[in-house]
């Protein structure tokens, strides 16, 4: 990847989360595959944010026990890749119940761009896994879904804040539960 797209990924990212509504605004009308999307946008994120744990699993220890650091890395990639396709699925489907115009590519932005914060949080505890408190950042992520819901969608008669909550609420279980799973899988061989 050039260092020139690795720049565009984190200024996108900075926009996103430092002036979400300017972004929203700017590219309500802007095209963007899934492709796009996770290539070159979340699984760049994802792979600094992997790299992260790895580095913090190494740095904390007194052992050098790299199969810990590695299961863990990879754990996060897949949490947040599995987290953005039910999610993606979730909110698609929740478009028609609360009576939206949103397209299964306004559901992929949503979602990608609302876990922008929760990753940048993750990448910095992931090295200093003291800050772990700080997680509770990553909700920012959800206002920026709100935001964005405000900007791409169509509701009738007011249903925006059902859907935020009903979206909101449910991505978090998802999330909740797929961290457990993920952790008890992950400790088995440890």
């Amino acid at each position: 990847m050039k260092r020139q797209a690795i720049r565009g990924i984190f200024k996108t990212a900075f926009r996103v989360v430092v002036f979400p509504e300017d972004f929203w605004r700017a590219n309500r009308d802007v095209p963007q595959t899934q492709s796009q999307l996770l290539g070159g946008y979340l699984l760049p994120l994802l792979l600094v944010e992997s790299v992260a744990h790895f580095a913090g699993e190494l740095l904390k220890g007194q052992q050098f026990y790299l199969p810990f650091a590695l299961t863990k890395s990879l754990r996060e990639i897949v949490l947040f890749v599995l987290v953005y396709f039910l999610s993606v699925m979730l909110v698609n489907r929740l478009f028609s119940f609360f009576g939206a115009a949103g397209s299964l590519q306004d559901a992929r932005r949503l979602v990608a761009y609302s876990l922008t914060p929760m990753v940048l949080v993750s990448v910095v505890t992931g090295l200093v896994p003291f800050l772990y408190p700080l997680e509770v950042l990553g909700l920012f992520g959800y206002y920026i879904f709100w935001l964005g819901a405000r900007e791409l969608l169509a509701f009738n008669s007011g249903k925006l804040v059902n859907f935020c909550l009903t979206a909101i609420l449910l991505n978090l279980f998802i999330f909740g539960i797929l961290t457990v799973l993920l952790w008890n899988f992950s400790t088995i061989f440890y």
